[in-house]
C-alpha cells in the first residue's frame, strides 16, 4: 500500500493544485493580478516629444489642403 501511495501522490497533489488553480481562475480570483501584469508589460516606461499625431480631418484639409501634404 505505500508504494502505491509514494507512487501515485505526486499526481494526485499535482491535480489538486491544478484543480484549485483552475477553480479560482474562474472565480476570479486572479482577475486583478491579471490586470495588474498587463498593466506592467503593455504600458511604455517612458513618454518622448519626439513622435507628432498627425489628424486628417476636413479643417486640416480646408486649411493645408487636399491630401498628400506636403512635407514641410
Amino acid at each position: 500500500m505505500r508504494k502505491i501511495w509514494a507512487r501515485f501522490a505526486p499526481v494526485i497533489l499535482a491535480s489538486g493544485v491544478a484543480a484549485v488553480a483552475i477553480g479560482a481562475s474562474s472565480a476570479g480570483l486572479f482577475v486583478g493580478f491579471e490586470y495588474f501584469l498587463g498593466d506592467q508589460l503593455i504600458n511604455p516606461i517612458g513618454t518622448t516629444d519626439e513622435i507628432v499625431i498627425i489628424a486628417i480631418d476636413d479643417e486640416s484639409i480646408g486649411k493645408i489642403g487636399q491630401w498628400p501634404w506636403p512635407r514641410a
